[in-house]
């Protein structure tokens, strides 16, 4: 529908975006001229040790303190504008057994794609340095993704021009599907800001 029924039957020079933020102040548009929202992507890795009762451990492969190191790694991997983040983990089925398997799920955030693609090869580097020092597998695999926003810098100046636009410092960290719309490259340009939604009266 995007790519060919709205140009050839509404002609559209512009795509212009507005989203609902409750943590902007009041009366506030807040857009950027450049990167306004990163990029995400959703990840889920998963550590195969080896199971082994706890009075036998030093036989087993332990899922959970490699999942533990591994944060810890991850913490310290130094990309600018990209981080992961861990928000769910998942293994072990008894308490005097050594994990063998767990599942993490996080996200991975970064200003641009050159940034996101950095980031992952950090990871992956940490991955193969862990799968030979502790004879575990370590697999990646990912899910939804969505291209960082960036403003068309001239449909900003156009915002600025009949909106009072305040400029942001740095992007917001948060992502949004509206990113796709630049990722058709013959689609119109696009620029988007943030808004906040005032309270309805009660009548």
């Amino acid at each position: 529908i995007m790519h060919e029924y709205l140009k050839s039957h509404y002609h559209i020079e512009a795509i212009f975006g507005f989203h609902i933020m409750p943590f902007i102040k009041k009366h506030h548009i807040v857009s950027s001229s450049d990167t306004l929202m990163y990029a995400s992507e959703e990840i889920n890795i998963e550590i195969q040790g080896k199971m082994m009762h706890v009075g036998m451990r030093e036989l087993g492969i332990d899922s959970i303190k490699i999942a533990s190191e591994l944060i810890q790694r991850y913490e310290s991997i130094d990309v600018h504008d990209a981080f992961i983040h861990i928000g769910e983990i998942c293994g072990g089925n008894a308490r005097n057994v050594v994990c063998d398997h767990i599942v993490m799920k996080g996200t991975l955030r970064a200003k641009d794609e050159q940034c996101l693609k950095e980031l992952k090869k950090r990871i992956l580097f940490i991955h193969r340095m862990m799968n030979k020092q502790y004879k575990v597998l370590i697999h990646m695999s990912f899910q939804s993704k969505y291209p960082a926003v960036i403003n068309h810098q001239s449909l900003y100046q156009k915002l600025q021009s009949f909106l009072p636009i305040y400029t942001l410092d740095k992007p917001y960290m948060l992502s949004e599907d509206f990113s796709y719309y630049q990722s058709r490259r013959s689609l119109p340009p696009h620029a988007q800001a943030m808004i906040r939604k005032l309270r309805q009266k009660s009548s």
